[in-house]
């Protein structure tokens, strides 16, 4: 019972998952009004790929998010800790996780840290 519950859970997640990275789509550039560039569609496709991968180990974000940097964030929120990976709009991604007290650790995902690792990375720093 609980794992049809869990795989509900994820298909429900990744049906609003969807549904937001539609509306990011069609984001303009200056959507923040200070400028920042819309999410391109490599930004996205990133996302959308990670998100699925992600979904394999039953992790479903908190947030998706268009980030000012141009591109989109996905955040993971765990009592003192964040962690998100920023999906940037040239298809790049990293893995940003930090705490209250300051603490960052960044990991570009692919040189520093393999796509199917990254969801083992956040459960052990969020937990």
């Amino acid at each position: 019972m609980r794992s049809q519950s869990a795989f509900w859970r994820i298909n429900y997640g990744m049906i609003n998952a969807e549904s937001e990275f539609d509306e990011l789509s069609r984001l303009a550039p200056n959507w923040d009004s200070y400028g920042a560039e819309a999410p391109s569609p490599a930004a996205i496709s990133a996302a959308r790929s990670i998100l699925k991968t992600l979904c394999e180990s039953l992790i479903l974000p908190n947030a998706i998010v268009a980030s000012a940097s141009g591109g989109v964030s996905i955040y993971f929120f765990g009592g003192e800790r964040t962690a998100y990976i920023e999906n940037y709009n040239d298809g790049a991604q990293a893995l940003v996780m930090y705490d209250r007290a300051g603490s960052t650790h960044v990991l570009e995902i692919g040189p520093e840290i393999a796509s199917h690792d990254v969801a083992a990375r956040i459960l052990a720093y969020l937990d």
